[in-house]
């Protein structure tokens, strides 16, 4: 991938050189005076559309599912039959790597509203190595370079390459994606651009006076691995999905676990986290593949550090012990401390639909992660630009499903769809999405004549204050019959 730079000017000439390019929408070419600005038809004169008429726009298309053009099926074909004879073996091998990491990427995936089909992306870019590295020197599940890295958010430095991290570089390529599909109004070119740089696929529109992926390829216009890349991806889709059918084993391996991110004191080694965590260091290692040097970055003093999700209370209540084995050797760290990434403090005269388009996020994800209502900042507020966890599945509510039946799907409780997705009623609509617990629901408890909140939390083993943080309430009263969430 080239480096993000410039793309506002760029897009400002490919849009003003339209008059030259006549613009099709839906097989009709529009008159010459008008323009598109992501999907949205402009005549002369008229204002850009606001950034939330812009995101209505984007979710009504990514909600379309990949479909691949006809044109491309030769080329497929192609690329099914390398990747089923000459590279069969190392193919096994990404899906086997692969399946770790898919029911959390995916998570990743529709949580930005794009298609969990893009899973394959990564696949074919790295095969899910972590610690990969191209010759060019991009890193990653996602193989970043650096300067886009940094341009969505992600923290290089001496300690850290977040691009090593599943999680945070997942959620980085979303956002890349989403910009790239919002130029380009195509998921092809949308894809052609993250191989070769969205400056290289715009000289080849120019060139090759088309907006079609397969007539620039026929036109050679477009370097020849981007002309592979996408049917290279249709194939790794099409094989991943069928993976028997093709002789494929499938992977019977775990999943990554639940995990979430701690704030813990910095700089401080993960061997001193294992320790008083009691898991193993090389387990902690895997969730943290990011920390270079097994130690966390002294930035602002505190770093967010991957641990398993039942581990989460014991390392937040540590604190105190943490801070006192701070390595002594801060002061020798002579990287630039920048702000934390994945959060923002609201200055005077910053709105939400001016935030999530700085950070490339959509204005609903924004709220749904800090637990807005309306659209009202207070200055000095502390808003969180990336998610602490993903224990949630995504359900589209399709026609004809009820909370019971979506219930009985994923082995949960009506209780806990309603109450993780604020639903009063027992009504759903089609096209709403739904967040479920992964790995099916959480324990759950059915209060008895007699209980108490102190009691439950002995008999489960877990302290009072997470039984109450679990159940999201302030009091002790609890009435016979409730279900309680066992943290």
């Amino acid at each position: 991938m080239k480096r993000f730079s410039g793309i506002l000017v760029c897009l400002c000439v490919f849009l003003l050189s339209c008059s030259r390019l006549p613009e099709q929408k839906d097989g009709v070419i529009l008159p010459e005076d008008t323009l598109s600005f992501n999907g949205v038809i402009l005549q002369e004169g008229d204002a850009p559309p606001s950034i939330e008429s812009l995101e209505q726009e984007f979710r009504k298309s990514a909600e379309l599912k990949l479909a691949r053009p006809e044109a491309l099926d030769r080329q497929v074909k192609r690329w099914v039959e390398i990747f089923t004879t000459k590279e069969r073996d190392r193919f096994q091998k990404y899906l086997d790597r692969s399946q770790k990491y898919k029911d959390i990427v995916q998570s990743i995936l529709e949580e930005n509203e794009l298609p969990r089909e893009f899973f394959y992306l990564a696949l074919i870019e790295s095969g899910f190595n972590t610690h990969a590295q191209s010759h060019a020197r991009a890193v990653g599940i996602w193989q970043f370079i650096r300067g886009t890295a940094k341009r969505y958010g992600l923290v290089l430095n001496s300690y850290v390459d977040e691009r090593r991290d599943p999680i945070r570089s997942t959620e980085a390529a979303a956002k890349y994606l989403r910009d790239l599909y919002r130029v380009f109004q195509s998921w092809d070119l949308a894809m052609a651009a993250y191989n070769s740089g969205e400056m290289r696929v715009l000289q080849g529109i120019f060139s090759g006076k088309s907006r079609e992926f397969m007539e620039l390829c026929e036109k050679k216009v477009l370097p020849r691995e981007t002309r592979n890349y996408v049917p290279k991806f249709y194939a790794a889709l099409l094989i991943g999905e069928n993976s028997e059918e093709f002789g494929f084993t499938t992977f019977e391996g775990p999943a990554i676990e639940n995990f979430e991110a701690v704030e813990l004191p910095s700089p401080i080694h993960l061997k001193t986290v294992s320790k008083k965590l009691n898991i193993s260091l090389k387990k902690l290692k895997e969730l943290n593949p990011h920390l270079r040097k097994g130690v966390s970055p002294p930035e602002e003093g505190t770093y967010e550090v991957w641990v398993p999700n039942e581990k989460v209370e014991l390392a937040k209540s540590s604190n105190a012990y943490f801070k006192q084995r701070v390595l002594s050797h801060r002061k020798l760290a002579s990287f630039s401390r920048g702000v934390s990434r994945h959060f923002y403090r609201v200055r005077r005269g910053d709105t939400l639909s001016e935030i999530s388009n700085r950070f490339h996020v959509s204005i609903g994800y924004l709220k749904k992660l800090n637990r807005l209502r309306g659209s009202g900042l207070l200055i000095g507020q502390k808003l969180r630009l990336s998610s602490k966890g993903y224990h949630y599945k995504r359900h589209r509510v399709r026609r004809g499903e009820s909370l019971w039946l979506i219930a009985k799907r994923y082995k949960t409780s009506i209780a806990v769809l309603k109450r993780e997705n604020r639903i009063r009623g027992n009504r759903i609509h089609p096209g709403k999405i739904l967040s479920v617990p992964r790995g099916g629901a959480r324990q759950i408890y059915i209060v008895k004549s007699g209980d108490t909140l102190s009691e439950i939390a002995t008999r489960y083993g877990v302290s009072l204050g997470s039984l109450k943080r679990a159940n999201r309430r302030r009091g002790s009263q609890i009435y016979r019959g409730e279900e309680l969430f066992i943290p």
